[in-house]
Formats: structure tokens, sequence, C-alpha cells
């Protein structure tokens, strides 16, 4: 072997180690604040958890499941990296699960730049005012779910206007349910709010659901009878 190979041959060995290193020392990093973040996966209150968030390159990649307890007010307020949930979820191997959440006061405010979320239960929550309030990039809800004892929406999707795609799973019973300006939405989308309004027929009570002109013009007669037929007013 001549001695320009062998030179050549020490610099490859010594990018090896030195690249060993690097890649150590990154995932040492990522440890230690994901350690300390998540506490080693026993944290439950979120509250402004991720609000601000400014990831180096994109980076949002948490390393235990985030399973909230109580509130997750403000958790993704003002949120900066544009990102999918369910693809975060499925590349780090964990779960998000909010069915022990109960306050998603602007969960997802000022100007959130996450564009699809996966799976919000939020079956323990008592109303969700605000809740995607100002979504700006929000444009896939996979499933929301939803109970009759959610008494109000108001403001949960104001200023969410690239939302595509929603699916309802449960009782929408609770005032103040408006997507009139989400003129993005699709017919299968406005088809799972409606067929998730609770049946008020037979009783006094009137409810109102607004979906605005352009919406309902995605609509068939008998598809908006499905609303008007269980005591609901489309607006």
């Amino acid at each position: 072997m001549s001695i320009a190979d062998k030179l050549t041959l020490v610099a490859e060995n010594e990018q090896k180690v030195y690249d060993a290193g690097c890649s150590n020392g990154k995932q040492a990093q990522y440890d230690l604040f994901w350690d300390t973040f998540q506490r080693n996966g026993t944290r439950t209150n979120y509250t402004y958890g991720f609000a601000n968030w400014i990831a180096a390159e994109n980076i949002f990649k948490p390393k235990y499941d985030i399973k909230p307890v109580g509130s997750v007010a403000n958790m993704f307020d003002g949120f900066q990296t544009y990102i999918s949930l369910p693809a975060v979820c499925e590349e780090q191997g964990i779960v998000m699960d909010f069915s022990r959440a109960t306050n998603f006061s602007y969960f997802m405010y000022n100007y959130c730049a996450i564009y699809r979320i996966g799976v919000i239960d939020c079956s323990s929550a008592t109303n969700l005012n605000n809740a995607f309030h100002l979504a700006s990039s929000l444009k896939i809800i996979d499933k929301l779910i939803v109970h009759e004892g959610i008494t109000s929406y108001t403001d949960c999707f104001a200023s969410t206007a690239l939302l595509e795609n929603i699916t309802i799973e449960g009782v929408i019973a609770g005032t103040g349910f408006n997507v009139q300006y989400h003129t993005k939405l699709t017919h299968d989308s406005l088809m799972s709010i409606i067929n998730a309004l609770k049946n008020y027929s037979g009783t006094t009570t009137t409810k109102t659901i607004t979906l605005g002109s352009t919406n309902l013009a995605k609509l068939t007669d008998s598809e908006k009878a499905i609303a008007t037929q269980r005591g609901w007013t489309l607006a």
C-alpha cells in the first residue's frame, strides 16, 4: 500500500470516528431535552406545552407518548413548525391521546402552522370554544370525537378558512358550530357534520348550525333534510 493510500485510509477512519461522535452527541442532546421536557414519559400537563415552538430544520420529534390530563389550553398556541401530527406520531412511534383532556381553550391558536391533526378525542371536554381559533394552516382533522355533553362550539373553527376535511365521530348537541367561512370543506366533511347532529325531533328544542351558503350549495335537499328533520335550522 502506498503512502498516499495509507493517508487516505487514515483520513477515512478519522471521518468515521468524527461522524459517529457527532451522531452520538446529537442523540445525547435529543435524549436530554425530551427526557427533561416530557419527564421521562410521565408528563401530563401540556398547557402551553408547545406554544411558540420554533424547531431548527422543522424538527418536532417527541420521544414519548403525549397523553394530557385536564387542560390542554394553548397547547399549540403560535406553533410555528409546518407539520402533520399523524406523520410525526408514525415516524416517532408514539401516540397522542386527548381522551382525558377537559379544557381545549385556544388549543391550536394564533397562526398555528400545523396543517394536519390526527384523532382529537374530546370525550372529556365540556366545551370546544376557540379550540382551533386562528389555526390558519389547518387543512385536515382526521377525526374529532365529540359527545352530547359539549355545550358550546363558539369560535371553535374561527379563522381556519383552509380547512378541507373533517370527520366527526359522536354527537353534536352544543351551540355555536359554525363553518360558514370554510368554503373548501368537502361534501363528505359536511355530511359527517350533519350526520353527527343530535336528533331533537319530537321536542321543543331548536338548534342552529351555520354552514354558510357556499357549503349549503354542495348539499342536496334530501341531505339538508337530515338536519331539519332532527330539529336543526341550517344557516
